[in-house]
């Protein structure tokens, strides 16, 4: 058996009481790896995409809160690059994230209402990104899935709303308009109609 030479203390511990998959252990190590290996390189992007897949190996190990962290520091790295998709997919992952701590805890509590809070806030941040993402398609789906956290938030009205903004995607789509929705010019009816 190998000792686990790069991972931090809390990630040893966080990953030995979890009962997890040998797999998933392997996953998480060589992930670690990774990063460490990244981090002697100093790139931005590389460094967004190792912490992320950290993010997501904790996650297969039950360690939420240190995948919060890891997603955290990944969307600060694509700020860097100004690497619109990449944020909002970070956005969107840690708005799950915190809707799913905040059912765990109950919103009852000082946690849970502030991790009900964060989801709100990334799902919100992501919502407003959203029509700088690469193409209509990613955007639909995006908005579908901000609008399923705040459902889960509570925020029926934003997500209702999140939600016709992806049908009107839908609409301009089928139509043939090459046009993203958000570039279109409002329409205002003549003054008098009559």
């Amino acid at each position: 058996m190998h000792q686990d030479t790069c991972l931090p203390p809390e990630l040893a511990k966080a990953k030995a009481g979890t009962g997890a998959e040998p797999a998933h252990r392997l996953a998480l190590e060589a992930s670690m790896r990774f990063l460490a290996l990244v981090q002697t390189w100093g790139l931005p992007a590389a460094m967004a995409q190792a912490e992320t897949q950290v993010g997501q190996c904790l996650l297969q190990v039950q360690a939420v809160e240190l995948a919060e962290t890891y997603f955290a520091r990944a969307l600060q790295w694509a700020a860097t690059l100004a690497a619109v998709d990449s944020q909002v997919d970070l956005r969107c992952t840690l708005a799950e994230l915190n809707a799913r701590q905040a059912c765990a805890l109950g919103v009852e509590g000082a946690k849970g209402r502030a991790c009900l809070e964060r989801a709100r806030e990334h799902a919100l941040a992501a919502a407003a990104l959203a029509g700088h993402v690469s193409d209509v398609q990613w955007e639909m789906r995006v908005l579908l899935r901000i609008s399923e956290v705040l459902e889960n938030c509570g925020d029926h009205h934003d997500a209702v709303r999140l939600q016709d903004r992806a049908v009107a995607l839908l609409g301009l789509q089928a139509a043939g308009a090459g046009a993203e929705f958000s570039a279109l010019p409002m329409l205002t009816a003549p003054g008098q109609l009559m």
